[in-house]
């Protein structure tokens, strides 16, 4: 079936993952030390930065890089002490020269009135300071009271957090497919009388006969969709942050790690029990592979001074980084390789320190496959966006019929004569991840251009992904899996590093994910960072720049926030210009994506249904932000364009 004759709705940004894949330690740090606190600080008694997140817990990190007020509540034990002292010693005093002395004695008198003076000076200062951090510790406990009322539902969401992600793959993506089909309403209730432990023929059989009658579609803002198609989002976790934990206070103090291939087979064999399970068939699932050019190598780069044009039937084994002059060999090389190299270096110099480095190549470097036996990054590179020869020829093009045609074959569903198992290790290469994922609070440093090693890698990502069109999703929100210095996440995260990368690689196919919503810096969470995303995609040089709006849609007010964001950019930038303001907008309504962040905006929301709900409900976006390009026309470009 071709694209065009399918009524596809796209889910740009979510994810399919579990505990086992984050690890609870991630989990903790993000939902319950919010990314303020970290374990080492609960570990080593940080009392300062643990009074700070109780008293000031949405700053408690911004105070805490402010040097006068770190020091004044560090020195507020010590006034609490000398004040308790000295109120003390001035009533032992007090009793002592009324009663033993003589109390008319000048200079006693003049001794008293000056420790009374200066306990006074104490006692004010004192009671200054706390009435200040008990106005602001009330202040706080009212505001945690009014956002806690209703408690049974912040405990039934914690329920159902912990439940989706407890669940293995395929069961998730069941879950998905219910919520998409109680969009209908008759299906919802009939999907409602079911509790608990069911008769799974008999829940298929009454469910169908309802989405049947729906004629297998379900209807977002008025438009019927009778596909969905889930990009799920892997990232590359590694725990830096628990790398440095104290071994005498955490005696097992290596965090557990999942590797991105053993998240990538939990993701096919999720993929494969979905489609030989479902009844509906109703979802058709693309995955983003995470990387982070940091936990990976180049594997034999060559620094060479002059540039290098390599032929086409060498560019399986040989690429060429233009922006930092790197020769990068992917795969082993025989003497008729050996011989076109020689022949493309012009420079005498280079010429010879290439067949040097060639030369000094261990031969147990190369496995069986001709790749390197090390997981290099143009290795896994190659390995899925690259091209594979057997039983049949799978090239990445970026088109939705190879990606189509792949998923069919990889994962026959039950009503198919097919019963061969298919296995990631064996089957999976190009066609099955349809973009690349890219996280900066993990690490990952889009453009390290002080550190030339890491810099050659980012370089040989763009680079290739330019070739290939293939696209990219970045976290840009001041939120997330932090597991770096918030300061560092901050500048790394932010579109304005981002621009860097685009004025080299113009033809990025880059999506800002959560439009730059900066919830930790700003006060209503639209700051300079959505004005520089939107500045970038209203340039005519970028016109592969995306935004997504995930884990924003939690409620018609939120939708509003961005739009009344939106709207005061053009405002400003195009004051008495109303031609290009329409262009901009214009331009900016076919580059917005709609996104979820399912399965992680569950502890804002109770269900992937609500968040389409809310979606398709929403008054938010007028014309000419039409609401529907971004979860139709605008995805399909992306993906497939």
């Amino acid at each position: 079936m071709k694209i065009k004759k399918k009524k596809i709705f796209y889910d740009i940004h979510c994810h399919a993952f579990n505990l086992s894949h984050a690890g609870l330690l991630a989990f903790l740090n993000r939902f319950f030390l919010d990314n303020t606190l970290t374990f080492n600080d609960l570990l080593n008694g940080n009392l300062f930065q643990i009074l700070l997140q109780i008293i000031f817990p949405s700053k408690s990190k911004k105070i805490s890089k402010n040097k006068l007020i770190k020091f004044l509540i560090r020195i507020f034990p010590i006034i609490i002490i000398i004040t308790s002292l000295g109120i003390g010693v001035w009533y032992w005093y007090y009793i002592l020269t009324t009663y033993l002395f003589d109390y008319e004695m000048q200079s006693v008198q003049i001794w008293k009135l000056t420790v009374i003076w200066i306990l006074s000076i104490l006692a004010f200062i004192f009671t200054i300071v706390l009435i200040i951090i008990l106005i602001i510790g009330f202040y706080n406990l009212k505001k945690f009271i009014q956002g806690k009322k209703n408690l049974s539902q912040k405990i039934s969401r914690a329920v159902n957090v912990l439940s989706i992600f407890e669940n293995d793959i395929g069961r998730q993506l069941r879950y998905i497919e219910l919520d998409y089909m109680s969009l209908n309403k008759p299906v919802k209730n009939e999907i409602e009388k079911f509790h608990g432990k069911v008769n799974v023929s008999e829940f298929n059989k009454r469910i169908n006969s309802k989405w049947q009658q729906a004629n297998n579609s379900f209807t977002i803002d008025g438009e019927q969709f009778n596909k969905v198609i889930l990009t799920p989002l892997i990232m590359d976790f590694n725990y830096k942050g628990f790398d440095d934990l104290n071994k005498k206070k955490v005696h097992y103090n290596l965090a557990p790690r999942k590797p991105i291939i053993d998240q990538a087979i939990d993701l096919f064999n999720g993929i494969q029990d979905y489609r030989k399970s479902t009844e509906f068939d109703l979802l058709e699932v693309f995955p983003f592979l995470g990387i982070n050019t940091e936990n990976y190598d180049l594997g034999v780069n060559i620094k060479i001074s002059s540039s290098v044009n390599v032929p086409e039937a060498l560019k399986q084994k040989v690429k060429y980084i233009s922006e930092t002059k790197n020769l990068i060999l992917l795969k082993k090389l025989n003497d008729e390789d050996i011989r076109v190299i020689k022949s493309i270096i012009k420079n005498t110099d280079d010429l010879v320190l290439v067949i040097k480095k060639i030369k000094e190549i261990p031969d147990h470097y190369f496995g069986e496959d001709g790749f390197p036996k090390k997981n290099t990054l143009p290795k896994m590179l190659e390995k899925y966006f690259g091209e594979r020869t057997g039983e049949y020829t799978r090239k990445y093009t970026g088109k939705y019929e190879d990606f189509i045609d792949n998923y069919e074959k990889l994962f026959p569903n039950k009503k198919s004569d097919s019963d061969e198992i298919k296995t990631f290790k064996n089957d999976v290469s190009s066609n099955f991840f349809s973009g690349i994922k890219v996280y900066p609070p993990l690490g990952f440093n889009p453009w390290p251009e002080n550190e030339p090693e890491k810099f050659d890698k980012v370089n040989y990502l763009y680079q290739f992904c330019c070739e290939k069109n293939i696209p990219v999703t970045t976290h840009c929100s001041d939120g997330g899996f932090v597991i770096i210095d918030k300061e560092i996440d901050w500048e790394i995260v932010s579109p304005y590093t981002w621009k860097k990368v685009l004025n080299i690689y113009p033809k990025l196919k880059l999506n800002f994910a959560h439009f730059g919503v900066e919830i930790k810096k700003t006060e209503h969470g639209w700051g300079e960072w959505i004005n520089e995303i939107l500045s970038i995609i209203n340039d005519d040089r970028f016109e592969n720049v995306y935004t997504d709006f995930s884990d924003i849609g939690k409620s018609n007010k939120e939708y509003k926030k961005l739009v009344k964001a939106i709207n005061k950019f053009a405002d400003k930038k195009f004051n008495n210009k109303p031609g290009d303001k329409i262009k901009f907008y214009e331009k900016i309504s076919g580059h917005i994506l709609f996104g979820t962040d399912f399965m992680v905006n569950l502890f804002g929301i109770d269900s992937y249904l609500e968040y389409l709900e809310i979606f398709s409900l929403t008054d938010a976006f007028q014309s000419p932000l039409n609401k529907l390009n971004f979860c139709k026309g605008n995805p399909e470009r992306f993906l497939f364009g």
